[in-house]
């Protein structure tokens, strides 16, 4: 049985057809920014009763959130108010004291959670370096009632 010159030629034009799409497609992944990924957290909230006047309480649980940065052993940090920044967790602020286990270099950074017209970031770097981080979150505003939270993650 012998091959046509067609057939061998439709595999070659085929076969460079998907060649030319994989090299399309590594220069496409290869060509795209970092994106910072989200790192998972062991965590219960800071939980405290904010006032919005007399008679007007809520209840507000501080959680953070923590993303990957471009270096090693250094991440992102923000505490995003949701839902609590309509319910007066705006103007109020979420600290959270860290400490790596492995190396023992640790920290304590401070954001707000809602965006508006207060001074502090809603997001910082952090850099404890790579291992095991672990902490307490504190809602640190004045006239708030409330009990420390804990959270760990891993870099």
């Amino acid at each position: 049985m012998a091959v046509s010159n067609s057939s061998v030629r439709k595999f070659r034009v085929a076969g460079a057809a998907v060649l030319a799409a994989g090299a399309l497609g590594a220069a496409t992944l290869t060509a795209a920014p970092a994106q910072a990924a989200p790192i998972a957290v062991q965590q219960i909230p800071a939980n405290g009763v904010l006032s919005m006047g007399l008679g007007a309480w809520s209840g507000y649980a501080a959680a953070i959130r923590v993303r990957t940065a471009n270096v090693v052993g250094q991440a992102y940090l923000s505490a995003p108010g949701g839902d609590a920044c309509n319910r007066g967790a705006a103007g109020k602020y979420v600290r959270y004291d860290y400490t790596n286990v492995s190396s023992g270099r640790g920290g304590s950074v401070t954001v707000r959670p809602c965006p508006g017209p207060f001074s502090g970031p809603l997001e910082v770097k952090i850099s404890p370096g790579p291992g095991q981080i672990v902490g307490t979150i504190t809602i640190v505003s004045p006239g708030v009632w409330a009990i420390p939270g804990g959270a760990t993650f891993a870099l």
